[in-house]
């Protein structure tokens, strides 16, 4: 039950673990998408100022082209106003002819300069289309883990719910589970309510007895004195009657025994407290046992009738057979609590193990010793209280058992003294006559 129940512990920490990391995974998501609308955003401005460079390189392009060929109409003009001039302009044509050439130098070096800055032009268009096919593959690699996310996230969604039915029947079993606690602790307060009325019969029985020999302490010495004040009289007189012979009943049988009148019942009390004594020891409560008081209370019956006092011990035999009746009830009750509870412990040492298989638990046998060093949970506490009542069954059938044996022990000695009264009463009516 404690493997079970530490089992279930770890799987709602798993469980714990799994809703945090799909937390994580949607932080992840959203990290994810945040990444991917900033690289479209990117992409965008980048496709646009594209655009735009595009535009103005051609439009610069065209504004150069018009411009050199607008130069080169104004050479090929100037070329022919040079020739037209001919020689006699030469000497007023020198200084256009400077201008001609500086202009041809600067019209070369605004040629190379458009080169280069074409050629920059290009390179960065190439640059950009180079950046925006890198963009494009990373966005791809974005989706594609995007997608693994979304497909994990399902799973660990199936597991969650998986796991949250399991936890679900855990939490019922562990339910019935207590409710079969509390039924056992009910039928245990209820067996403590009768061992306290038991010893409250004790008690009093007890009493009874202390107020009982005492009577018999004093009976025995006003019984001692009439023998005495008997026995001298019989030595004074030289005969007697068949009627003395009859009252004097006991006294033969004691001398037929060869042990004098209080020494029987003597014996009879030591077996008796001797008995009592080995039941007192082996007690479960560590008390007095209720076989105790009642042997004692045996010895001293309610009445001085004989058959009065077989009554009374067959109604003691019959009060300790109803008890032990009750305990072997509450026991076949009991061992029928237990092994349901042992079957439920099982089914959920079942569930526990396919729990930890679905969810990949492997160290969880190392882990359960943790638990183990707790309170002692309800099962135990059950144990110990069905032991309690096996052993408390056991000394009951036990003392039941002694009580047999008293009783036929009692017969035995009323049988015997009986025909000793009878053998000795026949002896002396036929010595009467003579």
């Amino acid at each position: 039950m404690k493997r079970d129940l530490s089992a279930a512990v770890e799987d709602l920490a798993e469980t714990r673990t799994l809703a945090e990391s799909q937390a994580r995974v949607y932080d992840n998501e959203r990290s994810l998408q945040e990444v991917c609308q900033s690289l479209k955003d990117r992409l965008f401005s980048a496709q646009s100022e594209l655009a735009s460079f595009k535009v103005n390189h051609e439009l610069q392009a065209e504004q150069w082209r018009e411009e050199r060929n607008y130069y080169q109409n104004l050479l090929a003009e100037n070329r022919l106003h040079v020739e037209s001039m001919g020689e006699l302009a030469t000497s007023a044509a020198q200084p256009v002819l400077l201008q001609l050439q500086a202009a041809e130098s600067t019209l070369s070096q605004q040629a190379s300069a458009w080169e280069q800055a074409e050629q920059t032009l290009t390179q960065r268009l190439l640059d950009a289309q180079r950046e925006v096919q890198m963009i494009r593959e990373v966005e791809q690699t974005y989706h594609e883990q995007l997608k693994t996310a979304e497909d994990r996230n399902s799973q660990l969604q199936r597991h969650v719910l998986d796991l949250k039915a399991e936890i679900s029947s855990l939490t019922d079993s562990l339910k019935c589970a207590k409710e079969s606690s509390e039924r056992l602790e009910k039928a245990d307060t209820k067996l403590t309510a009768q061992l306290e009325n038991m010893r409250e019969l004790y008690e009093e029985q007890l009493s009874r007895v202390m107020q009982l020999e005492s009577a018999v302490q004093c009976e025995r010495k006003k019984a001692e004195t009439l023998a005495k004040e008997k026995d001298h009289l019989i030595s004074q007189l030289p005969h007697h009657s068949p009627k003395d012979s009859l009252s004097d009943t006991g006294l033969v049988l004691a001398d037929d025994l060869g042990q004098s009148p209080d020494t029987v019942c003597q014996q009879v009390e030591e077996r008796f407290v001797r008995r009592s004594g080995i039941s007192s020891s082996s007690s479960v409560t560590g008390s007095a046992s209720p076989s105790t008081v009642k042997s004692v209370a045996i010895l001293h019956p309610p009445t001085p009738n004989t058959q009065a006092a077989l009554e009374y011990l067959q109604s003691l035999l019959n009060l300790k057979e109803g008890e032990c009746n009750q305990l072997r009830r509450d026991v076949v009750r009991l061992t029928r609590a237990k092994e349901s509870l042992l079957s439920e412990v099982a089914s959920l040492s079942a569930r526990a193990e396919r729990l930890a298989r679905l969810t990949g638990i492997s160290d969880l046998q190392q882990d359960s010793p943790r638990f183990k060093s707790g309170p002692p949970d309800e099962l135990e506490e059950l144990q110990r209280r069905y032991d309690s009542l096996l052993l408390i069954y056991g000394k009951l059938t036990e003392e039941n058992d002694e009580l047999r044996l008293d009783l036929t022990d009692i017969k035995e000695m009323y049988r015997t003294q009986v025909r000793s009264y009878f053998s000795c009463n026949s002896a002396v009516c036929r010595t009467g006559p003579s």
